[in-house]
């Protein structure tokens, strides 16, 4: 795997991250002045993502690019964590091990 592909790879995931990351706080949010320009930039982070992934799957095969797709649920729980500060049990923790387990053994093949 080069690493350009990872660090792409690893940005469509972090763009999805935040856009759904931004969607949620802009539906908490109080005022509705904040509530646009948060949903304005959730869109625009998606939409980044979306066509990072397009791009992606015109350069590698999907058996390269979509054992990475589960790399996001982990990184989508841990940014709830640090961002909204929302609880993980044992559960999360462990379930999120066996994910990046099975990432590794399948990019591994």
């Amino acid at each position: 795997m080069s690493p350009v592909a990872l660090l792409l790879i690893l940005l469509t995931h972090a763009t999805n991250v935040a856009g759904q990351i931004l969607m949620k706080t802009a539906v908490m949010a109080e005022r509705t002045g904040s509530r646009i320009g948060q949903f304005a930039l959730a869109i625009a982070c998606m939409t980044a993502s979306f066509f990072l992934t397009i791009g992606l799957l015109q350069r590698f095969d999907l058996s390269y690019v979509y054992p990475f797709q589960a790399s996001a649920v982990i990184m989508m729980a841990l940014a709830t964590r640090v961002f909204l500060g929302e609880k993980m049990s044992r559960r999360n923790v462990f379930a999120m091990a066996v994910i990046a387990a099975g990432v590794a053994l399948v990019s591994a093949s």
